[in-house]
């Protein structure tokens, strides 16, 4: 789960507002928000959350924290966040497989699938014949 006061943090010691943030991860402010008040455990922007604030993946959210470990005493801060992104590169499906795919997209399963078929459906020939009358 993704640390938020660890975010918060680290934006503040980075003269970061939570938009520039947002925007320099490429994501949302009020995603940044919900992260910071806990309110979002998991994101997809993790990788870039780290990257931006020059973090490791463990500093941001203790289940990375072992895999960070034995790297972080011997690696420049310069490098830790580019540390994590080799572990993401590694294991991708470990990182990407932890949500199901309606929670990555930020919708729930039924809207997910309401939404898709509402694509799909063509318009009925029951409307088609009243609209020409």
């Amino acid at each position: 789960m993704i640390d938020g006061r660890a975010v918060k943090r680290a934006r503040e010691a980075a003269h970061l507002t939570q938009a520039g943030l947002a925007k320099a991860a490429g994501m949302a402010a009020q995603t940044v928000s919900a992260i910071e008040q806990g309110r979002l455990k998991w994101t997809k922007f993790l990788p870039q959350l780290a990257r931006v604030l020059n973090l490791t993946l463990g500093e941001l959210d203790a289940d990375w924290a072992a895999f960070d470990a034995p790297r972080r005493a011997a690696m420049p801060a310069s490098q830790r966040a580019s540390a994590s992104m080799r572990i993401i590169r590694a294991s991708p499906a470990r990182f990407f497989a932890s949500a199901p795919r309606a929670a990555r997209s930020g919708r729930s399963s039924s809207t997910a699938r309401s939404t898709t078929s509402m694509r799909r459906s063509k318009p009925s020939a029951n409307i088609s014949a009243a609209s020409a009358r």
